[in-house]
Protein backbone atom coordinates (compact mmCIF):
# COMPACT_ATOMS: atom_id res chain seq x y z
CA UNK A 1 0.00 0.00 0.00
CA UNK A 2 1.41 3.37 -1.00
CA UNK A 3 1.88 5.83 1.86
CA UNK A 4 0.88 9.44 1.38
CA UNK A 5 3.29 10.61 4.05
CA UNK A 6 5.75 13.23 2.86
CA UNK A 7 8.54 15.00 4.70
CA UNK A 8 9.05 18.74 4.34
CA UNK A 9 11.89 20.66 5.95
CA UNK A 10 11.30 24.30 6.84
CA UNK A 11 14.37 26.35 7.69
CA UNK A 12 14.49 29.67 9.49
CA UNK A 13 17.19 31.78 11.07
CA UNK A 14 16.79 29.99 14.39
CA UNK A 15 15.67 26.43 13.71
CA UNK A 16 15.05 23.61 11.30
CA UNK A 17 11.71 21.84 11.52
CA UNK A 18 10.55 18.66 9.88
CA UNK A 19 6.88 18.31 9.04
CA UNK A 20 5.36 14.92 8.31
CA UNK A 21 2.10 15.49 6.51
CA UNK A 22 -0.37 13.62 4.38
CA UNK A 23 -1.06 14.79 0.85
CA UNK A 24 -4.29 16.42 2.05
CA UNK A 25 -2.49 18.57 4.64
CA UNK A 26 -0.12 20.52 2.36
CA UNK A 27 -1.96 23.75 3.20
CA UNK A 28 -0.65 23.47 6.76
CA UNK A 29 2.89 23.92 5.50
CA UNK A 30 2.18 27.44 4.33
CA UNK A 31 1.42 28.64 7.86
CA UNK A 32 5.03 28.59 9.19
CA UNK A 33 6.30 30.23 6.00
CA UNK A 34 3.64 32.93 6.16
CA UNK A 35 4.36 33.60 9.83
CA UNK A 36 8.09 33.84 9.15
CA UNK A 37 7.67 36.15 6.15
CA UNK A 38 5.10 38.29 7.95
CA UNK A 39 7.34 38.65 10.99
CA UNK A 40 10.20 39.93 8.84
CA UNK A 41 7.89 42.43 7.15
CA UNK A 42 6.45 43.62 10.47
CA UNK A 43 9.97 43.93 11.90
CA UNK A 44 11.11 46.09 9.01
CA UNK A 45 8.06 48.36 9.29
CA UNK A 46 8.53 48.61 13.05
CA UNK A 47 12.14 49.62 12.53
CA UNK A 48 11.15 52.28 10.05
CA UNK A 49 8.37 53.62 12.28
CA UNK A 50 10.52 53.62 15.39
CA UNK A 51 13.31 55.44 13.57
CA UNK A 52 11.24 58.59 14.07
CA UNK A 53 11.14 58.11 17.86
CA UNK A 54 13.95 59.95 19.61
CA UNK A 55 16.15 58.68 22.39
CA UNK A 56 16.64 55.22 23.80
CA UNK A 57 12.92 54.46 23.73
CA UNK A 58 13.06 53.54 20.03
CA UNK A 59 15.40 50.58 20.32
CA UNK A 60 13.99 49.55 23.70
CA UNK A 61 10.45 49.36 22.29
CA UNK A 62 11.76 47.52 19.24
CA UNK A 63 13.58 44.87 21.30
CA UNK A 64 10.72 44.66 23.82
CA UNK A 65 8.12 44.00 21.12
CA UNK A 66 10.15 41.00 19.99
CA UNK A 67 9.15 39.30 23.24
CA UNK A 68 5.45 39.24 22.34
CA UNK A 69 5.59 36.29 19.92
CA UNK A 70 7.73 34.02 22.15
CA UNK A 71 5.44 34.69 25.12
CA UNK A 72 2.39 33.76 23.01
CA UNK A 73 4.18 30.62 21.78
CA UNK A 74 5.15 29.67 25.33
CA UNK A 75 1.58 30.08 26.56
CA UNK A 76 0.26 28.11 23.57
CA UNK A 77 2.70 25.26 24.18
CA UNK A 78 0.73 24.26 27.28
CA UNK A 79 -2.28 23.50 25.05
CA UNK A 80 -0.39 21.31 22.55
CA UNK A 81 -0.62 17.54 22.44
CA UNK A 82 2.36 15.46 23.42
CA UNK A 83 4.31 14.01 20.53
CA UNK A 84 2.95 10.64 19.35
CA UNK A 85 6.51 9.39 18.97
CA UNK A 86 7.28 10.37 22.58
CA UNK A 87 4.11 8.65 23.79
CA UNK A 88 4.99 5.40 21.97
CA UNK A 89 8.55 5.64 23.29
CA UNK A 90 7.17 5.95 26.86
CA UNK A 91 4.92 2.89 26.30
CA UNK A 92 1.67 4.88 26.07
CA UNK A 93 0.37 3.68 22.68
CA UNK A 94 -3.32 4.35 23.37
CA UNK A 95 -2.62 8.03 24.00
CA UNK A 96 -0.44 8.18 20.88
CA UNK A 97 -3.29 6.75 18.79
CA UNK A 98 -5.69 9.33 20.20
CA UNK A 99 -3.33 12.20 19.37
CA UNK A 100 -2.77 10.88 15.84
CA UNK A 101 -6.51 10.43 15.38
CA UNK A 102 -7.09 14.06 16.43
CA UNK A 103 -4.33 15.20 14.07
CA UNK A 104 -5.47 13.22 11.03
CA UNK A 105 -9.01 12.12 11.82
CA UNK A 106 -10.61 14.66 9.51
CA UNK A 107 -8.69 13.52 6.42
CA UNK A 108 -10.38 11.56 3.65
CA UNK A 109 -8.33 8.48 4.44
CA UNK A 110 -9.64 7.23 7.81
CA UNK A 111 -6.80 4.72 8.23
CA UNK A 112 -3.94 7.18 7.69
CA UNK A 113 -3.41 7.76 11.40
CA UNK A 114 -3.15 3.99 11.94
CA UNK A 115 -0.49 3.68 9.25
CA UNK A 116 1.42 6.58 10.78
CA UNK A 117 1.16 4.94 14.22
CA UNK A 118 2.61 1.69 12.84
CA UNK A 119 5.33 3.65 11.06
CA UNK A 120 6.31 5.31 14.36
CA UNK A 121 6.38 1.93 16.14
CA UNK A 122 8.42 0.37 13.33
CA UNK A 123 10.91 3.25 13.30
CA UNK A 124 11.39 3.06 17.07
CA UNK A 125 11.87 -0.72 16.90
CA UNK A 126 14.42 -0.28 14.10
CA UNK A 127 16.32 2.35 16.09
CA UNK A 128 16.32 0.09 19.15
CA UNK A 129 17.53 -2.90 17.10
CA UNK A 130 20.30 -0.84 15.52
CA UNK A 131 21.25 0.63 18.90
CA UNK A 132 20.90 4.22 17.63
CA UNK A 133 22.03 6.82 20.14
CA UNK A 134 23.67 10.25 20.14
CA UNK A 135 27.11 8.98 19.12
CA UNK A 136 25.56 7.34 16.04
CA UNK A 137 25.40 10.81 14.49
CA UNK A 138 29.19 10.78 14.30
CA UNK A 139 29.81 7.08 13.58
CA UNK A 140 27.34 6.35 10.76
CA UNK A 141 28.13 7.95 7.40
CA UNK A 142 24.55 8.86 6.43
CA UNK A 143 23.90 10.43 9.84
CA UNK A 144 27.17 12.38 9.63
CA UNK A 145 26.07 13.75 6.25
CA UNK A 146 22.68 14.82 7.62
CA UNK A 147 24.31 16.43 10.64
CA UNK A 148 26.82 18.26 8.45
CA UNK A 149 24.08 19.42 6.09
CA UNK A 150 21.91 20.78 8.90
CA UNK A 151 24.92 22.45 10.54
CA UNK A 152 26.04 24.13 7.31
CA UNK A 153 22.58 25.31 6.29
CA UNK A 154 21.79 26.59 9.78
CA UNK A 155 25.15 28.35 10.07
CA UNK A 156 24.87 29.95 6.65
CA UNK A 157 21.38 31.23 7.50
CA UNK A 158 22.69 32.85 10.69
CA UNK A 159 25.77 34.25 8.95
CA UNK A 160 23.66 36.28 6.51
CA UNK A 161 23.56 39.04 9.11
CA UNK A 162 19.80 39.50 8.96
CA UNK A 163 19.44 39.36 12.75
CA UNK A 164 22.05 42.07 13.28
CA UNK A 165 20.47 44.17 10.53
CA UNK A 166 17.07 43.88 12.14
CA UNK A 167 18.32 44.67 15.62
CA UNK A 168 20.34 47.70 14.53
CA UNK A 169 18.07 49.01 11.77
CA UNK A 170 16.99 51.87 14.04
CA UNK A 171 20.55 53.22 13.93
CA UNK A 172 20.76 52.70 10.16
CA UNK A 173 17.53 54.65 9.63
CA UNK A 174 18.94 57.42 11.84
CA UNK A 175 22.18 57.54 9.81
CA UNK A 176 20.40 57.46 6.45
CA UNK A 177 17.03 59.20 6.85
CA UNK A 178 14.37 58.09 4.40
CA UNK A 179 13.80 61.67 3.23
CA UNK A 180 17.39 61.97 1.94
CA UNK A 181 17.17 58.62 0.17
CA UNK A 182 13.83 59.39 -1.51
CA UNK A 183 14.69 62.99 -2.44
CA UNK A 184 18.00 62.25 -4.12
Amino acid sequence: MKSHLQVFVVESEHSTSEYYVSSSDHGLLTVPSLVLSSSYAVTEWMGLGLSYVSGNAAWQIFIGLQLVAPVIMLAGSFFMHESPRYLVLKNRPEEALEVLKKMHGSSDDKTFYLREFHQIKTQLALEKAQNVDFKTIFTKKSYRFRFLLITIVGSMAMLTGVIALQNYQYFMYALFPLSTIVCH
